[in-house]
């Protein structure tokens, strides 16, 4: 059993850490579908999840990018759609378009996306969402090559 429990981690682990050419392709059709650069939306899956589809968060976030079940019900859709990779990466890149929409730049959009919008709209950035989109504007401009 002690085995098999082994096995299953290091099936799990071993499918984190690395985009899967699926999963890029997802990651590439969702971003463009709703007007992003896809490496911005493989930016949030990194700093998110590292790409691991089976992650949760503390706040009970799910999969890859780490989407918020209040999330999904806004849009109308059930929260167990999260677990799949695909749908996690489409709700994932409406929202981030939905909240840019709404701020009007990507570093409010990205703390919105960590903090929640009500909080960014009445507090302004606090100090995590600084953090949190600094953080994805970072690898995002890293990945690009360049700087903002």
């Amino acid at each position: 059993m002690r085995r098999l429990a082994l096995l299953l981690f290091a099936g799990i682990a071993a499918a984190c850490g690395e985009p899967t050419a699926e999963v890029q392709a997802e990651v590439n059709r969702w971003a463009l579908q709703f007007g992003l650069d896809p490496i911005l939306l493989s930016a949030v899956v990194w700093v998110e999840s590292r790409y691991c589809p089976q992650a949760v968060g503390a706040a009970g976030e799910i999969g890859l990018a780490q989407v918020k079940p209040v999330v999904a019900r806004t849009y109308g859709l059930p929260e167990d759609i999260l677990w799949n990779p695909a749908n996690n990466l489409a709700v994932a890149a409406r929202y981030l378009r939905d909240l840019y929409f709404r701020f009007g730049d990507w570093y409010r959009a990205l703390a919105a996306y960590n903090r929640g919008p009500t909080r960014v709209t009445e507090n302004g950035v606090d100090a995590e969402g600084h953090a949190y989109a600094t953080k994805v504007l970072s690898v995002y401009w890293y990945w690009k090559g360049g700087k903002p």
